[in-house]
């Protein structure tokens, strides 16, 4: 398959650009054993968003359980956030080559904007989208229609999005852009079965590299 140059480039947030899934995960442990349900605290890691994962599980609780969440997570997540190797120099490549990128986050939006802002990243992106944002959230596809209202883009094959989760390959697929995922572990083309990556690559400096091959 020939890879071209993208026309614009969704990225995720967590696990992709940034990571503080330690704070994030701690959350939900904490949030589970308060809604009496350790039974589920091997469904986590998923990466759906928490409103889809606690509107899942406990119908009715559902805002209880988020209001606990969120409480947890508003007063350390700045804090608490920190810089994938290489991100900062992928986004001033894309940048510098005028390649429109986007963010399309299972993060709750408010929070999302405040990262992106603290660190310095917002001019960057011509929009940022997070959960409860728009009519739902990755990976269902009307995210990817919600994130490009307002714009000339819609998705299709020259649309990169770039994830490290199956949640991000599915909603790739779904709404046809070509589906990166970045996944420092390595790629076991089995475990993302029927959403296999139209790319894998281990880092963002190998991102990087690939891009550059192409602009």
């Amino acid at each position: 398959m020939m890879i071209q140059k993208p026309e614009a480039v969704i990225f995720d947030w967590d696990g992709t650009l940034t990571s503080s899934e330690a704070l994030i995960n701690h959350a939900f442990q904490n949030t589970l054993s308060y809604m009496n349900a350790d039974h589920l605290k091997n469904q986590l890691g998923s990466a759906i968003s928490a409103r889809d994962f606690f509107q899942l599980h406990f119908g009715e609780n559902a805002e209880k359980a988020s209001t606990y969440f969120y409480q947890q997570v508003t007063g350390n997540h700045i804090n608490e956030l920190s810089v994938i190797d290489g991100a900062d120099t992928l986004l001033d490549l894309l940048h510098k080559s005028q390649i429109p990128m986007f963010i399309l986050s299972n993060k709750r939006g408010d929070l999302l904007r405040k990262e992106i802002e603290h660190l310095g990243w917002t001019p960057y992106f011509q929009k940022i989208v997070g959960s409860t944002d728009g009519p739902a959230d990755k990976p269902a596809p009307e995210s990817v229609d919600f994130l490009f209202s307002g714009t000339p883009f819609h998705g299709h094959r020259n649309i990169w999005f770039v994830g490290d989760t199956i949640v991000d390959l599915e909603c790739a697929h779904r709404s046809d852009c070509f589906s990166v995922l970045m996944n420092p572990i390595g790629y076991d083309s089995g475990a993302y079965t029927p959403y296999a990556p139209d790319l894998a690559v281990p880092s963002c400096e190998d991102l990087q590299k690939k891009l550059f091959s192409l602009l």
